[in-house]
């Protein structure tokens, strides 16, 4: 009887450990960091596709907070992407809410061959903003998103 119990435990193990060795091979999603007058905030991408070429595959999303840093108004904000990104072009949106209930957004132009970007968001009458780092690829005669990155800058 103690034999049987042996085997049952030992096969219990076994199991266990395999789905925890498929568990770990998960790739981690790259971070995104910004800073701002001292201040730091990294976050893991919303949305990645790890080949970066196709969104056919190995694309995987979270539902993973937004990022957040306190900015005084007026400050530059410092962009830095994940090496992967360096070779696709890059964005940055920030995104206000107007004063009519409305969104306004700023675009910078794509970045390719960078892996940092400063900026100085226009905060307007806004307490806080939106900021969006998307990664871009080419699929056939289209522009897709292949990562995202999302921020709430609070101003200070």
């Amino acid at each position: 009887m103690t034999a049987v119990r042996t085997i049952r435990v030992l096969a219990l193990v076994v199991v266990l450990a395999a789905v925890a060795l498929v568990a770990g091979c998960a790739k981690p999603l790259p971070l995104a960091r910004l800073v701002s007058g001292g201040q730091f905030a990294s976050s893991p991408a919303n949305a990645f596709c790890f080949d970066l070429n196709t969104t056919k595959t190995a694309c995987r999303t979270t539902d993973a907070l937004p990022g957040r840093l306190t900015v005084k108004a007026g400050a530059p904000v410092g962009i830095e992407v994940p090496g992967e990104l360096s070779g696709v072009p890059w964005l940055v949106r920030v995104v206000a809410a107007t004063g009519t209930g409305k969104t306004q957004a700023q675009t910078t132009p794509p970045q390719l061959g960078a892996s940092y970007l400063s900026l100085t968001p226009d905060f307007g009458d806004n307490q806080a903003l939106l900021l969006e780092v998307i990664g871009l690829s080419a699929a056939g005669n289209q522009t897709v998103v292949v990562s995202r990155w999302s921020f709430l800058l609070i101003r200070s």
